[in-house]
């Protein structure tokens, strides 16, 4: 199943505020669609929603999206560090509670691997799956299928789209505020009409970052504490691994995915992609 995200003005938004996640953002919105370890959900005659979240590489910001099966969207819901999400959490957490006086809470472990971590949910159904956490609305669930993040189709991206800013603003909070709507409602018939309508706005007039793989591989290659020496025998030699990763002569395209896959990107090789 595809997955369209929407909400990408707030990856602009936050961009512009702080620039040093440029090369963080755009490899992420290169590699969204490929990742390998695409999260898996139960699927039955009913799907629902969920909320799924990415780290971005090895630093300490997160972005959390949640995702309508039924339309196969997503928005994001939230995009920083890991303490400006606790604070986030924490505030929805608040606004949650009074919104539903006197819900008992509940506790709930999750386990990846050797870590351990606990959060808080309400008593609707939770499914922990080997690499996510989500909070489903719906019944449950039987067979199994793979979700892929990709791009609006080329019908929605050629809607008329909205005149101005604050049109595609106050259709994007009302996506929002009725994301969850079930099929056969007049919410979501609403929703149904609203969605390619931002898709279509948010391609003509959001300006996404655009992904660097030069940048994007000399930054993986600092987050992970290694030099192009360390690539020499995945590429040939080391002068071989110097000249890629100071852009100066390019390997073949066999090479550069081997590269790809040892750094951990699971996106197909662009050429283009090196400039």
């Amino acid at each position: 199943m595809n997955i369209n995200l929407i909400a990408k003005n707030k990856i602009a938004d936050y961009i512009e505020q702080h620039p040093e996640t440029y090369t963080y953002l755009s490899t992420w919105l290169k590699g969204y669609k490929y990742r390998e370890g695409r999260p898996k959900v139960n699927s039955g005659p009913i799907l629902g929603s969920l909320v799924g979240s990415s780290q971005l590489g090895t630093s300490n910001y997160l972005v959390k999206y949640k995702m309508n099966l039924w339309l196969g969207t997503a928005y994001i819901i939230f995009l920083g560090t890991r303490e400006e999400e606790r604070a986030y959490h924490e505030k929805e957490m608040e606004k949650y509670m009074a919104n539903n006086p006197g819900e008992k809470l509940k506790t709930v472990t999750i386990t990846h691997h050797v870590k351990s971590t606990s959060i808080k949910v309400s008593d609707k159904k939770v499914l922990i799956t080997a690499d996510k956490k989500a909070v489903l609305n719906t019944p449950p669930l039987t067979e199994t299928i793979e979700l892929t993040f990709d791009d609006a189709t080329e019908e929605e991206l050629n809607s008329e789209g909205f005149a101005s800013k604050e049109e595609y603003e106050k259709a994007l909070e009302r996506a929002i505020t009725i994301f969850d709507a079930k099929p056969e409602t007049d919410e979501f018939n609403e929703l149904v009409l609203l969605l390619p309508l931002i898709k279509s706005y948010e391609h003509h007039n959001i300006k996404l970052p655009k992904f660097n793989a030069l940048n994007a591989l000399n930054l993986r290659l600092k987050e992970l504490n290694m030099i192009p020496e360390y690539l020499s025998y995945t590429i040939g030699s080391v002068e071989k691994a110097e000249l890629l990763f100071s852009g100066k002569k390019l390997p073949t395209d066999l090479v550069i995915a081997k590269v790809y896959k040892r750094l951990g990107f699971s996106f197909p090789v662009d050429r283009n992609d090196f400039y």
